[in-house]
């Protein structure tokens, strides 16, 4: 195994059908915006960052329903019975820069939203 990943927690994933729309309106909306992609858990605690992208990209392949980490830096695990796939999460942080910032946000029951968080 090339990169380990402890599972000491674990995330529901989105459906993948709802993922699709809310990004593709994310990318709609917001198109000159990366993106992240920020999961919560029950208490409403940021716990790990993607690349929506690259999130869609391991929810398509591995056809996952969750995924398991061990700290929001490190990587994540997306599996199925016979594939295996690892994801590098990104570093979420509250914005410093002025101006409105845009996230998809996924809860701990895997209903999300696309979240606003304005810098003054």
């Amino acid at each position: 195994v090339a990169c380990k990943v402890q599972k000491d927690n674990n995330a529901v994933l989105p459906d993948l059908a709802e993922f699709k729309t809310v990004l593709a309106r994310f990318k709609n909306l917001y198109v000159k915006e990366k993106g992240i992609c920020r999961f919560y858990d029950k208490d409403n605690n940021i716990i790990i960052g993607f690349n929506p992208d690259f999130l869609l990209d391991a929810i398509k392949a591995t056809a996952a329903k969750k995924f398991y980490y061990s700290k929001g830096n490190k990587p994540a695990l997306f599996e199925t019975d016979n594939i295996k796939m690892v994801v590098m999460p990104v570093y979420v942080k509250e914005p410093t820069t002025k101006g409105e910032h845009h996230y998809i946000d996924v809860f701990a029951d895997g209903s999300m939203d696309i979240s606003t968080v304005t810098v003054e």
